[in-house]
């Protein structure tokens, strides 16, 4: 069962959450002013695909983080839903809540959806629904970075690619690849965690810095693994860590527990205030030169690479 008040009472890490949630469904969100209760509104656009052509539907996304009271949400809590949704063209109210709604609310929405005059589809999530969400394989991993707590008794969720040897995997806050190159199941999990726990000890010193798995791959005949993973810095600074801060930590090459590893870390520029921007897109696992299904690096690993590279300048 997930704990809401992990998060923040003041609601701002319940709207991040909230974005994050939009994101992977599809959706392209922004934020909104700042409303009357200091929480920020979010407009999400939404691509309807039918039999004969696209169409767009806006809606006006309130977030309502009420789980440190533990109270629900009431039509005083709201606002005019209307009137709001005029004001940003939306065609659609999304009613988000760590709690869940007031019966006198759900009759509010219930009737503006009603009424054809308001031209407005209302919806609710609330705290079970959320829980369902986070469930699933494409939201666990951000189960994991809002929840830890919640999580943490279930940090893997595992899902084959059609391959015995090829994985899909969400590890705490990650998503990742795992490959064997002979044997019909993917490497060891706890071999795997040593591994991301090494990239973990190389902090990010830079705002909006991360360093993030992509992919392992298992070299079950030779007893060697390739780690894939990505430094992300925003394209407008530079990087605060060096090659060298890498392979200080990572040891390249170098058997640091029962295999040796070599460690394909490539900088990866990125706008992190884009709303296309997502810390695990789906253009990381699919580069254009290198493959961690069949242990084909990207590039040099991180124990050849100088810091004078023009690369990480």
């Amino acid at each position: 069962m997930i704990d809401f008040s992990e998060l923040p009472k003041d609601g701002k890490a319940f709207e991040q959450f909230v974005r994050e949630l939009l994101l992977i469904c599809g959706v392209r969100p922004h934020w909104t002013g700042q409303g009357p209760d200091q929480g920020r509104d979010i407009v999400a656009k939404e691509i309807l695909i039918g039999p004969i052509a696209e169409a767009n539907r806006t809606w006006l996304v309130q977030c309502k983080h009420f789980a440190h009271s533990n109270r629900s949400v009431g039509r005083d809590d709201v606002g005019s839903i209307v009137d709001d949704c005029r004001q940003v063209a939306a065609s659609g109210y999304l009613l988000v809540c760590s709690t869940q709604p007031s019966a006198p609310l759900v009759t509010k929405l219930r009737e503006i959806s009603n009424k054809p005059e308001a031209g407005l589809f209302t919806l609710i999530w609330d705290s079970v629904d959320l829980e369902k969400m986070l469930q699933a394989p494409r939201f666990f991993a951000l189960g994991h970075l809002f929840f830890p707590k919640s999580f943490a008794s279930t940090p893997w969720k595992l899902y084959n690619r059609g391959s015995p040897s090829q994985w899909s995997a969400h590890y705490k806050s990650y998503f990742m690849h795992l490959t064997s190159r002979i044997a019909g199941m993917h490497p060891n999990l706890a071999e795997c965690e040593f591994f991301v726990g090494k990239l973990e000890e190389v902090a990010a010193k830079g705002a909006d810095e991360h360093v993030r798995p992509r992919a392992i791959f298992f070299d079950d005949k030779n007893g060697h693994f390739i780690v894939y993973a990505d430094y992300l810095v925003p394209h407008d600074r530079n990087p605060t860590l060096r090659p060298s801060d890498f392979n200080a930590v990572l040891q390249d090459g170098v058997a640091l527990r029962n295999f040796t590893a070599n460690w394909d870390i490539q900088l990866k520029r990125i706008d992190p205030g884009s709303d296309h921007f997502h810390l695990d897109h789906d253009e990381y696992y699919n580069p254009t030169d290198g493959s961690s299904q069949s242990g084909i690096t990207r590039g040099p690993a991180i124990g050849q690479l100088s810091n004078e590279d023009n690369e990480w300048r």
